[in-house]
Parts: C-alpha cells; sequence; structure tokens
C-alpha cells in the first residue's frame, strides 16, 4: 500500500478530525446527563458513530504501517464489523432523526423509518458478504472495503438530508424548521466529498468522505454551542420569571433561591448570602427540583426558558 507524504498529511488531518469529534461528543454528552435535553442527545449520539469509525480506521492504518502481528484474520473481521455496525448505525440515526422533524404523517413517518432500516439492513449484509467471501482478510483489503462502502452510507444521509431541507419551509413548529434545516445542512456536507471519492481514482489511503465529518462537525458545534446558549444561559426576564413562579407556587424564600441559583451560586454561597444554614439551602432547592420536576440547575434554566 503506497504510503507517500500526501498519506502521511492525511493521517494527521484524520487524527485532528477524530480529537475535534470525540470531543465534541464527550461535551454533548455530559450536557444531556446534566440537561436530560433531547437535542443535545441526539448531538451526543451522532457525533459518537463517526468517532468509532474515525478511530477504527486510524487503528487499522496503524496496523498496516506498522506491520504489527497482532493483526490476524479474527482481528480484522472484529474491526470490520464494528466499522459496518458504525457507519450503518450512523446513517441511520441521521435519517430517522431527519423523518421525525419533516412535516409527515404518523404512517408517512413509520413507512420512511422501515424503509430506513430495510436500507440498513441490506448495506449492512453486502458488507458481511464481503468481509464472508474475502479470503486472507488483511487489515489493507479492511482499509480498501471502508473506502469504498463509507461513500455509499453517506450518500444515503445526503440524499435524506436535501429532501428534508427542502420540505423545511412546510414545518409549521419554528423550531423543528429550525432543527430540520440545521441537521439537513450539516448531512448535505458530506455530497462534494462523495462525489470525490467516487470520481477520483486513488491508491492510497486516503478517503475524502472523512473530511465531511470535519464540516459537518464544525456545523454542528457551531448550533450546539447557539443552542444552549440560548436555552440553558441564565437570562431570564423578569415578567417571565414572576409568571413561572405563580403557575409552580414558588414561595418567596424560594424565589431568592432560584435566583442565586441562576447566578451560578453553590449550595454554601447561597446559604450565606441569605444568612440561613447549607442544609436549609439543600431542603429548599430539593423543594424547588420536586415541585419543577427536575434534577439540576441545567433544567430549572430550560423549564423558566421554555415556560408554556
Amino acid at each position: 500500500m503506497h504510503f507517500g507524504i500526501f498519506s502521511t498529511i492525511f493521517v494527521i488531518f484524520l487524527f485532528l478530525v477524530f480529537s475535534f469529534v470525540f470531543t465534541q461528543s464527550i461535551t454533548a454528552s455530559y450536557f444531556y446527563l446534566r440537561s436530560k435535553d433531547k437535542i443535545l442527545g441526539m448531538q451526543a449520539l451522532l457525533n459518537s458513530f463517526p468517532a468509532i469509525i474515525l478511530a477504527t480506521y486510524l487503528i487499522s492504518i496503524w496496523l498496516v504501517t506498522s506491520g504489527t502481528l497482532l493483526w490476524g484474520r479474527n482481528t480484522s473481521v472484529v474491526f470490520a464489523i464494528l466499522i459496518a455496525v458504525s457507519m450503518v448505525s450512523t446513517e441511520c440515526c441521521y435519517v430517522i432523526y431527519l423523518l421525525s422533524l419533516m412535516p409527515l404523517s404518523k404512517k408517512g413517518y413509520r413507512r420512511g423509518v422501515v424503509i430506513c432500516i430495510g436500507v440498513s439492513v441490506l448495506l449492512f449484509g453486502n458488507i458481511m458478504l464481503v468481509i464472508a467471501a474475502t479470503q486472507g482478510f488483511t487489515a489493507q483489503v479492511f482499509l480498501f472495503m471502508i473506502s469504498y462502502f463509507l461513500p455509499i452510507t453517506m450518500f444515503l444521509v445526503v440524499v435524506c438530508g436535501i429532501v428534508g431541507f427542502s420540505l423545511a419551509h412546510k414545518v409549521s413548529d419554528l423550531n423543528k424548521r429550525h432543527h430540520l434545516r440545521q441537521f439537513s445542512t450539516i448531512c448535505i456536507v458530506f455530497l462534494p466529498f462523495i462525489i470525490l471519492d467516487i470520481t477520483v481514482a486513488r491508491a492510497s489511503i486516503v478517503v475524502f468522505t472523512f473530511a465531511g465529518f470535519l464540516g459537518g462537525s464544525v456545523l454542528s458545534f457551531m448550533y450546539f454551542s447557539n443552542y444552549f446558549y440560548v436555552n440553558y444561559n441564565s437570562d431570564v426576564e423578569y415578567s417571565a420569571a414572576e409568571a413561572f413562579y405563580a403557575q409552580h407556587n414558588i414561595s418567596q424564600r424560594e424565589r431568592d433561591v432560584v435566583e442565586l441559583l441562576l447566578q451560578g451560586l453553590s449550595n454554601p454561597e447561597i446559604a450565606k448570602a441569605l444568612f440561613l444554614s447549607e442544609n436549609t439551602i439543600k431542603t429548599h432547592v430539593r423543594n424547588i427540583y420536586k415541585k419543577l420536576k427536575i434534577n439540576n440547575r441545567y433544567q430549572l434554566i430550560n423549564s423558566m426558558k421554555t415556560r408554556k
């Protein structure tokens, strides 16, 4: 396998992309666990699969270039199955989430999900056939298989992204319309790189579709950051806060605690500011969370901002 300067630069680029995607996935996962926000959860999920694909590809490149003896048929098959599951899962998650945002009837959505799962199973079956039919399965064959199937898999995501973007104007809910346009754009960004992979003949490890993960991750990071800032910064209008307190029967003392929670103060700091014991503050916080059916201040902020 040819491994020249261009390939070396590509590997370095690939490692940087993996680092960015992995870091973003961990960050989104952390804030999802704190907020239980489905949008943040989807961000974490949609970044985890590309991170697995990138990590597996980088490891396989290392195994090829180092000539390690650890790479036998069993090891290569395990890597192949892992990458196949990651590719198909990435495609499936992107498509099903986009379908959930599109202006479809329940029947249309279910039909779309069934088609998506059917195509994914068919694609996975083809990959497994290639694995089963290949004699002397090696790391080189594995790398070739990724370069062949990854563009096909992501092309299905691009098609769904184009459809989603074209239907976004028909979505009446402004938030869903915004989410659909953003995620559709992230999907569409893969298109030029897939075209390069299909049209440009190459005899190296370079797979241009991987660059789509960088473009998609940058857009995803911008969207995720803006979404988190808008929904989880502690700037709450006074009138909205008063209506929120009245709606949930928040007492005056509990209001004082909420205002200090929104300022980012810890329980000991709140206790000192209100001249109360820390245990009393913990009791107030526990009562506030119980009334709102939440678990932490991230959910408190979001509850106050999304009050209906």
